[in-house]
């Protein structure tokens, strides 16, 4: 679905606007819808040094409910049909950051479009409800009860992408779209790796290796 969305908002905007030269414009802030779906909030602000070389640098938020059908323990008969729903609902919040910078092949108004590198860096904490051995204590005496609780977990990631795009701008706003591909180092902690299967889907939390990617922003000039 995500996929489609950045196709066809690409296609759209390709029709409709009008390009401009991006020599007269400086710092844009800019923002990319697409991390909605996965919780989360993706930011940048874009400098042009010249008419051929863009930086940028921002941060990512995230915070919610995750539905991703990833629970290894959903495959287990044990815990009632309530029970197994609430396997799904793991509670998200996150933070981390993004540098990069993209290249202009040329800049005449007709023809912007870039390579683009970025380095982006997340950390993730979860509160994971599943089934576990939880201690209580009765006449002095501690016991364990296996029964649905909540588990802490955290997952540090890393990415590389290098990507291929093109520019479109109408008066202050702009838009960029691009594809490529990206690799993924995440390092989870031990309740992550157990109970969930995060790592399945290349736009998931805990994946590892290289992943396609397909993406775009919306931005603004403000300089």
């Amino acid at each position: 679905m995500k996929k489609y969305l950045a196709i066809v908002s690409f296609l759209i905007i390709n029709s409709v606007c009008a390009q401009n030269s991006l020599d007269s414009s400086k710092l844009s802030i800019n923002i990319q819808p697409l991390y909605l779906a996965i919780n989360g909030l993706k930011v940048d602000f874009e400098y042009s040094l010249n008419s051929k070389m863009h930086i940028f640098a921002g941060g990512q938020y995230y915070t919610g409910l995750v539905n991703q059908g990833g629970g290894k323990s959903k495959e287990n008969s044990i815990g009632s049909t309530a029970d197994q729903g609430k396997r799904s609902n793991d509670e998200i919040n996150g933070k981390g950051f993004n540098v990069g910078t993209k290249y202009y092949f040329k800049t005449q108004t007709d023809n912007n479009l870039f390579i683009g590198g970025e380095l982006q860096y997340n950390k993730f904490d979860f509160v994971l409800n599943d089934y576990g051995y939880f201690p209580f204590i009765d006449d002095g005496i501690t016991f364990y009860e296996y029964r649905m609780g909540k588990f802490d977990a955290n997952c540090v990631q890393t990415t590389g992408s290098l990507y291929l795009g093109q520019t479109f701008t109408k008066g202050k706003f702009v838009f960029n779209g691009w594809i490529g591909s990206s690799y993924t180092k995440a390092v989870a902690s031990n309740n992550l790796n157990n109970l969930r299967n995060y790592n399945k889907l290349f736009w998931d939390y805990s994946l590892n290796g290289f992943s396609p990617l397909l993406g775009f922003k919306l931005g603004y000039f403000i300089l």
